[in-house]
């Protein structure tokens, strides 16, 4: 899977985990041939990127081409060195406050100034919209405002939001559906209950509408969910979970939950669509990347 992946993730490990700074291979080199920071010195060649094999704790060495570009200045070698594996998947594991978006910020920035890039073709995902929007200011002042502008920096669920609304005829949906928090989907649950006949005392709302948003979190419609259940409480949850999606269709609306679900059902119903966002996004980035949610996990795999 990763081998046809374009997708740079970041990543907390739970565990502890200390790089030391990575040191030459060839000490006896002289000094004008190894610049303690990139771009602080230009090579007396012709061409513009000069090599260094950059060790760290691994068992093998590799050529990383440090390029002269002032973005690479504040970057220490391993953390250029994720920047400049610009082709195929990344995926660094680091620590709290180790550098992880500083990372992912000048990659994004050297892949449009030093690479050409068009800004459209990257999409940064983020898991808050604080988040995203400290990240965007992060870019913009490496690139522009003219230039993060036209970047997708968002959370999954922005992000989705997006591309929904502009799909929506295919979902038999106004583009201008409404997205329903907490306490609307619990109102919605409570008149499927009610519907149904359910005692929404032996069902709370709101325990309902958690074990519906674990099913579409796990991608399962709720005729799916339904033929899934394993007991009487679940079969009845799927039947509120069926009356629950025809109230929210008829009213033109989401739930926070069924933004992923419902784009990861339309880019596998509809390929074209999907072939689209995958032609359009050519590098992705996550910050924060985790593998807990499915569909989340389905979304990126599929793009």
């Amino acid at each position: 899977w990763a081998s046809r992946c374009r997708i740079s993730a970041i990543s907390t490990s739970p565990g502890t985990m200390s790089i030391p700074p990575p040191t030459p291979k060839r000490p006896e080199r002289a000094p004008a041939e190894a610049p303690t920071a990139a771009g602080s010195r230009r090579s007396s060649r012709s061409r513009p990127v000069t090599l260094r094999r950059i060790r760290g704790t691994r068992s093998y060495n590799r050529d990383v081409a440090v390029a002269e570009s002032p973005l690479l200045a504040p970057l220490n070698p391993v953390q250029r060195e994720a920047v400049l594996q610009t082709e195929g998947p990344v995926l660094i594991v680091a620590g709290a406050g180790s550098g992880k978006t500083r990372i992912l910020t000048h990659r994004i920035a050297y892949l449009i100034r030093d690479r050409g890039v068009p800004p459209g073709a990257v999409l940064a995902i983020t898991f808050t919209n604080k988040a995203a929007g400290e990240m965007a200011e992060r870019v913009e002042s490496l690139v522009g405002s003219g230039v993060s502008r036209r970047m997708w920096i968002l959370t999954f669920h922005s992000a989705c939001a997006r591309i929904l609304r502009r799909e929506h005829e295919l979902l038999g949906l106004p583009s201008h559906f409404s997205i329903y928090d907490e306490a609307d989907s619990e109102r919605v649950v409570k008149m499927a209950l009610s519907e149904l006949g359910i005692d929404d005392r032996r069902f709370h709302p709101r325990a309902v509408k958690a074990l519906i948003g674990q099913a579409k979190d796990n991608l399962m419609t709720a005729a799916e969910f339904g033929e899934a259940a394993g007991n009487w409480y679940e079969r009845q949850v799927a039947d509120v979970y069926s009356s629950y999606q025809r109230r929210l269709q008829s009213a033109g609306a989401l739930d926070f939950d069924d933004l992923i679900l419902r784009t990861v059902r339309l880019f596998q119903e509809h390929p074209e669509v999907l072939e689209h966002y995958q032609e359009r996004f050519r590098y992705i980035h996550i910050d924060e990347y985790q593998d807990t949610n499915r569909a989340q996990y389905h979304l990126v795999n599929l793009l």
